[in-house]
């Protein structure tokens, strides 16, 4: 009788581990149908493929989720998943998701695009459609043309093949992030945004910040341009006025997404959490539920009316409401809206001051003040001493150029200061930085990915480089890397 005891243990475990199974995917399956509750959705709980969460599109009641390890569909009642490698699914990182056409699209890193038909994935490759590159960094759908962003550059594809969609400069830019609406798509790249028509007519968006920064994310909404990157978050409206809450005021320079809500207000998922730039120039930290300290916030979307954030290692949060739409109350500390700003008006970077108030750092170039009448010391109409408020002050006053440098001349100075502390010889460090061959070779290889990968947040050089540094470089690259 001894012999069957081991038994009966191993089928009461299997009947426990079955039970515990059935009572989470009802749990889970109840609460989706429910009413929407603040809710973290992870591997452990849901099904979730991957806590990383690299995307997210709407499909209706769907919310389609992208992520390094494959693809999840949060259903009303359920979560399908498809991991690499399965039911058609390329063997490759999903890096990118939209719908067009009602049917999900997903870009992945190095095979190219996967279209969901039924339960299975049918992959299209390089060579089947003529995209630039299999590196697919962002997709965007406009009417029944599917815009698709590489490492080599932007292209669109109508149902036959892809049609490439050439941006201005020396080379092909890749493609950070894609936005559409009705009328018009807005590409982020690492020189600036630039908007493609319908009719693939592209002109560049003028941001205000010289020279062209690296854009990391794009937003449209009823046709104004929001776009985030190391400068920090400008908005442009149709009619070209624009609106900047400057990079002081985010504790981070690296956005993964942006996204606008009721009142002018922006919500931005950064490398240090979600924050929401208000109309009026304040940004505040917008506090997430079962989220202890600051996470990486990688993608926001809204599918059925419930609001989603997507997080770099802890899955994807449900939110009862939209931040900043008046559904959450915003317990975050504030920065002060600026002396004298308002909405979408031109030459507006508002940097904290570091003296008196009333008085503006020494130095600082005069400019125009908002609605055209110019800054003047001593008038309290102005912003003056004897104002009793903070006068602005304005960075966006003269375009710089910098067409003509030279590595000897102009990059060599600031790789002595920022890079040889590290990169010598026989330090370990990979190798010197003081040979023009290397640094170019290595720059072209890479095209400044990785280099600027080790400058984000948790990165090797985080806090190391300064960002006008990383502009020369991409400066001094595009223009041949004279010696």
């Amino acid at each position: 009788m001894n012999r069957f005891r081991p038994m009966r243990w191993v089928v009461g475990g299997v009947t426990v581990l079955v039970t515990v199974v059935l009572v989470l995917a009802l749990g889970v399956g109840q609460r989706l149908q429910g009413q929407p509750t603040a809710m973290r959705f992870f591997r452990g709980n849901s099904g979730l493929v991957d806590n990383h969460i690299q995307a997210v599109a709407d499909q209706g009641d769907t919310l389609v989720v992208a992520t390094p390890n494959g693809v999840t569909l949060v259903r009303p009642d359920r979560l399908e998943s498809w991991r690499r490698g399965d039911r058609g699914f390329p063997d490759a990182s999903a890096r990118a998701v939209t719908v067009a056409g009602g049917q999900v699209w997903v870009g992945t890193h190095g095979h190219g695009l996967a279209r969901l038909e039924g339960d299975r994935w049918r992959t299209f490759s390089q060579s089947d459609l003529g995209l630039p590159d299999s590196f697919v960094e962002a997709l965007a759908a406009l009417g029944n043309r599917l815009f698709i962003g590489t490492r080599e550059g932007l292209c669109v594809y109508t149902g036959l093949l892809c049609e490439t969609i050439p941006l201005p400069g020396p080379v092909p830019l890749a493609i950070r992030g894609l936005a559409a609406d009705g009328a018009q798509v807005v590409a982020a790249t690492a020189m600036g945004a630039f908007r493609i028509t319908a009719a693939n007519a592209v002109t560049p968006v003028n941001l205000g910040v010289y020279p062209e920064p690296a854009v990391d994310a794009v937003a449209l909404d009823n046709g104004t341009i929001y776009a985030a990157g190391e400068f920090g978050l400008v908005a442009v409206a149709p009619d070209g006025r624009r609106q900047a809450w400057g990079r002081d005021r985010f504790p981070t320079a690296r956005f993964h997404a942006v996204w606008p809500t009721a009142g002018g207000n922006v919500l931005c998922g950064t490398a240090r959490g979600l924050f929401l730039a208000r109309a009026g120039g304040a940004v505040e930290e917008v506090p997430l539920p079962e989220v202890a300290g600051p996470v990486p916030v990688t993608a926001l979307g809204r599918s059925d009316g419930t609001f989603w954030v997507g997080t770099g290692g802890l899955g994807i949060l449900r939110l009862p409401g939209e931040p900043g739409a008046g559904s959450l109350v915003m317990t975050g500390t504030g920065s002060p809206p600026p002396a004298g700003g308002s909405p979408l008006r031109d030459v507006v970077v508002f940097p904290p001051p570091k003296t008196d108030p009333g008085r503006p750092p020494a130095g600082t170039p005069p400019g125009p003040a908002v609605g055209g009448s110019p800054v003047a010391g001593g008038s309290p109409a102005a912003g003056g001493e004897g104002s009793g408020r903070v006068r602005p002050y304005w960075t966006m006053t003269k375009k710089q150029r910098m067409t003509n440098l030279s590595f000897y001349q102009d990059i060599l100075p600031v790789m002595v200061k920022e890079c040889l502390p590290c990169h010598t010889t026989g330090t370990g460090k990979y190798f010197p930085l003081n040979d023009p061959v290397v640094v170019l070779a290595y720059f072209r290889k890479a095209k400044l990915d990785r280099f600027m990968s080790f400058c984000d947040e948790g990165g090797g050089m985080a806090g190391k480089v300064d960002p006008h540094t990383i502009k020369m470089l991409q400066m001094w690259i595009m223009f041949g890397g004279k010696e």
